[in-house]
């Protein structure tokens, strides 16, 4: 029960890998509590948490590949040096998703209609770091542009439905469990 906590304070922060769970399209197995936290997606999202996630990682995932590239290095590390052009495509997806669930409030976790675009940015940042920066730079820029009155998001989390959610869902463990 502790992770769940964990996975929600993630959530409410905007964590881009965590949220993305709650989007999925078909799951294998869904619980009672499962099926809860799906039903508290747009309570645990905030467009300001939102916007500053995705694309503050977007950005710092850049700027790291800039900074090993001015080292003559490629990638992140030794292991990594054949996944530049990866970790750009997925700079690039996060800002596509990024856009997406601030200007809708859904987040569509298939974007291969996007894919030769996506794929041209993971060139670029192997082949061309300056242009690369550029447009990440241009794509946060037009996401920051995006107004708040415009965004079906709240502005914040619903913080006070998702500690209740937290409880009910520790109090649904206890009893199944039978403590």
């Amino acid at each position: 029960m502790h992770e769940v906590g964990k996975y929600l304070r993630l959530c409410l922060g905007g964590n881009p890998t965590y949220t993305e769970l709650l989007w999925a399209n078909r799951y294998e197995t869904i619980t009672p509590i499962g099926e809860k936290l799906i039903n508290a997606r747009f309570d645990l999202l905030g467009l300001h948490q939102v916007r500053a996630s995705y694309t503050g990682f977007a950005r710092q995932q850049a700027s790291r590949l800039a900074r090993r590239h001015e080292e003559g290095k490629m990638g992140f590390d030794s292991d990594l040096q054949k996944r530049t052009r990866k970790h750009g495509r997925h700079c690039w997806r996060l800002l596509l998703q990024a856009e997406q669930l601030i200007k809708t409030g859904r987040l569509e976790l298939d974007v291969s209609e996007q894919r030769d675009e996506i794929f041209l940015i993971g060139d670029l940042a192997e082949t061309n770091l300056g242009m690369f920066q550029k447009m990440i730079d241009a794509r946060v820029d037009r996401i920051d542009q995006i107004e708040d009155v415009s965004s079906p998001l709240m502005i914040v989390p619903r913080r006070e439905i998702i500690d209740d959610l937290l409880i009910e869902i520790r109090m649904m463990s206890i009893r199944h469990k039978g403590w």
